[in-house]
Formats: C-alpha cells, structure tokens, sequence
C-alpha cells in the first residue's frame, strides 16, 4: 500500500516564514552595538594623538586648516595651523598656557587659567547640546563611530545644527556644526580625523617659548 503525500498549506508556509524572519530579526539586534549616551561616550579621556582637517566656509569663503589634539596622563594639548599662523593650547595638570605665532613671527606663550583653557576642548558643545537625536555610525579615519545630532541654544537670530562622531572609548572622529542667521546658512566648519595613535609623542606637551617671553 503506498503512503499518501499530502500538499503542505499556505498556512504552515505562511508560518514558517514568519518564524524564519523573527529569527533573522533577533540575530540582527543581538549582533548590533547599541548605541550608548553621548554624554557618556565624551566623559571618557583615554590617551591618544589626532590629527584634523578641518574646512571652514562662509559665502564663497572657503579655508582650510590642521588640528591637532593629544591628551596623555592628565595632560591635553590643542594644536592649530592655518594661513593666520599657529596657535598651541597645553594644559599641564594645574597650569595652562596659550601659545601664538602669526605668519612670519615667533611663538610667545602667555599662562592662562584651566577654567579657561578647557573651554576649547573639542567635546565642550557636547554637554551645550539640545534636541540630541542618535544618527547612523560611520567609520572616519579608520575608526568606528557613534554620531549624534542636535543644535546649539539660538543666540538672538542665529541659530546653529551640531553634528558630532566618537570612538566608543571618546575620541572625536567629526564635528560639524552650521550657523544660520534669520534661516540663511552663514557659516559652516567640518573637522574630520584623518589619523589616530594612542601613543603620545614626548614632545606633545612642550610649550615652543617660555611663558612671558617677547
């Protein structure tokens, strides 16, 4: 006696293909990395050395310039070049220092306070942000990055958006930020990592004048 095949339903294919793409569902949301706060993220200051091109437009205006930022035992530095010069920002523990040299001259370092210093660390607008919302993670310079978007308190008729990128252990990896005045974009600034080391060079820290000298 032969054994009767019978047809599958519509309903167990209907089923089973239900059960197949919860599963592939779970899978994905296992395997993803949730996307912490990004107040989080920036508290974290672990050593590292990077380097920035950052692009600034206004109008037709466009310039460009290298950031560098280094942080090490305690110890942060801020370095810039542009066609204005070079500028050095170093904090050493309970001491600061602003350094300067405009094209063609030499550096002069005058002591500032901490207080001041730290307020142009590049996370500072992190905890200045409003409307925080999540954006999809990149990889920029060869680092995978949370991002996150929002704007800046408006300022009378101006008002500013803030993109920013981190390495899950708080380096920033982009920063953009877009100023409008009465709705018009009047400003624009991208800094983009370029290179990441987390060995610092010894020479990072060493201020290029005394402080107070001509």
């Amino acid at each position: 006696m032969g054994v009767r095949r019978g047809r599958v339903s519509i309903g167990v294919l209907i089923v089973a293909g239900i059960l197949i793409a919860a599963s592939v569902l779970a899978f994905y949301i296992l395997t993803q990395k949730a996307q912490p706060d990004i107040e989080e993220v920036a508290a974290q200051n672990v050593d590292h050395y990077a380097v920035y091109k950052v692009t600034l437009s206004a109008g037709q205006v466009q310039k460009t310039a290298t950031l560098v930022e280094a942080r090490q035992d305690g110890k942060s530095m801020m370095y810039a070049k542009s066609d204005q010069g070079e500028t050095k920002l170093v904090i050493l523990g309970d001491k600061a220092y602003y350094c300067r040299a405009p094209p063609g001259a030499q550096w002069r370092c005058t002591e500032i306070s901490v207080v001041q210093a730290a307020r142009y660390s590049l996370k500072t607008i992190v905890f200045k942000m409003e409307n925080v919302t999540p954006l999809q993670p990149k990889t920029i310079g060869g680092q995978y990055s949370y991002c996150w978007g929002g704007s800046l308190p408006p300022q009378g008729a101006a008002s500013a958006k803030v993109a920013i990128c981190m390495t899950p252990n708080g380096v920033v990896t982009r920063l953009v930020t877009e100023t409008r005045v009465s709705g018009r974009l009047v400003q624009r600034t991208e800094m983009v990592l370029t290179s990441l080391k987390w060995t610092v060079p010894p020479d990072a820290f060493k201020l290029p004048a005394e402080p107070g000298s001509p």
